[in-house]
């Protein structure tokens, strides 16, 4: 745990992480609306993450 009472995953309490937040789901959803306009896998917006 951390101090201020999440979770943090591997920290060997058994605990798992807490949901994400409803922006946290929010910006996920757009990102993934934005990456399949673009016609691009998952794979294919990784890789184009990583060359960043």
């Amino acid at each position: 745990m951390t101090t201020d009472n999440t979770c943090v995953a591997g920290d060997g309490d058994g605990e798992r992480e807490p949901d994400p937040s409803d922006s946290l789901r929010t910006f996920g959803a757009v990102v993934q609306a934005l990456r399949e306009h673009a016609g691009l896998t998952r794979a294919q917006f990784g890789e184009l993450v990583r060359e960043l």
